[in-house]
């Protein structure tokens, strides 16, 4: 019985490691796991995606597994130690929603709407030539995004497909993965790569003059609003 238990302790030791290697990862410093923010988006209905994310990115976590394979074996314990999460001790400014610009804005200065609003099946049949046919984005028209404090820029092709660097890809999402890459390298872990692109790219929308995100355009075209 005693070597059985020595056995299942082991394994728990082991899967330990591994589950705090991955938690490890999602609280990274840098840019918070996407769907950690997806998660808290949707339980924290009081506040903006943008506020979730910056609250992640100041939080630093560490994790305890109390593991009694120490005092069965003598060798060794769990991973880590206490479960913290230390926020700095000065209260950081609320991030707000930037306003609208007016239509005089210069390009490349990019505003993202905060607001959230649920998704319907006829936005996500639309593609980004879609949105072209419609007038509301331009074949060469430039795409903006803000990433950890830089921004980067890529241009949309007539075809849909978005051209960023030397490269071009057939997606919004591939082009900000490929954003990504190019800030962490090629061992980015698959869950920091992912990218929602219509979320991550802005663009002037061409028949009402501001710029706001991918998505935001989509939604217009959806329903047939003009702003």
């Amino acid at each position: 019985m005693r070597d059985n238990r020595i056995e299942e302790l082991w394994k728990g030791y082991f899967v330990d490691r591994l589950v705090h290697a991955e938690l490890r990862k999602l609280f990274a410093a840098g840019e918070p796991a996407p769907e950690m923010v997806a998660m808290l988006d949707r339980r924290l209905g009081r506040l903006t995606r943008d506020e979730v994310r910056s609250s992640l990115v100041r939080v630093r976590a560490s994790f305890d597994f109390p593991s009694s394979v120490a005092s069965a074996t003598g060798i060794g314990t769990g991973p880590a130690v206490v479960a913290r999460a230390a926020m700095p001790p000065a209260a950081a400014p609320p991030v707000l929603p930037t306003p609208r610009p007016p239509r005089s804005q210069p390009p490349g200065s990019v505003t993202r709407r905060t607001v959230k609003r649920p998704v319907s099946e006829a936005e996500r049949a639309i593609k980004l030539v879609d949105l072209i046919r419609a007038g509301r984005l331009r074949p060469g028209t430039k795409l903006y995004a803000k990433y950890l404090g830089k921004q980067y820029v890529a241009e949309l092709l007539a075809d849909g497909t978005i051209r960023y660097g030397n490269r071009t890809y057939a997606s919004p999402s591939a082009a900000g993965e490929a954003v990504k890459i190019d800030v962490y390298g090629p061992e980015i872990s698959a869950t920091r790569r992912a990218t929602d692109g219509l979320d991550f790219w802005s663009a002037e929308d061409a028949r009402v003059g501001d710029v706001v995100a991918l998505k935001e355009i989509r939604r217009r075209v959806a329903i047939g609003s003009e702003a």
